[in-house]
């Protein structure tokens, strides 16, 4: 296989830009099947359907004071992990907030993945659209978007009223998304 495709690559009618086509499909369909594998064929703790009790974090709230994720044990949490500079991010972030003002029950946590900013100003400005009923939290070292197994932006997390996480939403979600995920179909927070 692999004399095979070094002997087309070497083929002189692959010279120059179809040559270079040809690469680019070739690591275009590489970074596909990881992005597969990321989404699909996960282990550890946040696979779905994989009970653990989540790491608990500490992070600085966007307005001042120390959160950490324990303090909402008993109610079901949605940390969802955003970037200022991150289009999907923007674009759902009137999702999360509409899902937040909806669903009081449910704790919305949104953590700004600052180590990546170039300034809390961005991040401020961005916060603005979330409204009153979202935390904003800063990440400004990494370490939870690490402890969390984070690699992608947006990523959000749903947790059980017990702290358990049950299910990792990679990419950008919506409202009806995050009903069905936190409601499913009895119509109430899943314990």
């Amino acid at each position: 296989m692999e004399r095979r495709l070094r002997a087309w690559l070497e083929e002189p009618a692959l010279q120059g830009e179809t040559k270079r086509n040809a690469a680019a499909v070739i690591v275009l369909l590489v970074l596909l099947g990881l992005g597969l594998y990321m989404h699909f064929g996960r282990s550890g703790p946040q696979a779905a359907g994989q009970e653990a009790e989540a790491e608990n974090f500490a992070l600085e709230r966007l307005e001042g004071g120390l959160a950490k994720l324990s303090d909402y044990r008993g109610r079901p949490v949605l940390v969802n992990f955003w970037a200022s500079w991150c289009p999907p991010c923007k674009a759902e972030m009137p999702e999360l907030a509409a899902f937040a003002a909806a669903h009081p029950d449910v704790a919305v946590l949104a953590v700004n993945l600052t180590f990546t900013e170039t300034g809390l100003e961005e991040v401020a400005e961005f916060a603005q659209g979330f409204g009153s009923e979202v935390s904003v939290l800063l990440d400004e070292t990494g370490s939870a978007a690490k402890r969390l197994q984070v690699a992608a932006y947006p990523t959000s997390l749903v947790f059980d009223k017990s702290g358990v996480l049950r299910e990792t939403l990679v990419g950008q979600t919506d409202r009806k998304r995050l009903e069905h995920v936190f409601y499913g179909e009895k119509g109430k927070v899943d314990s």
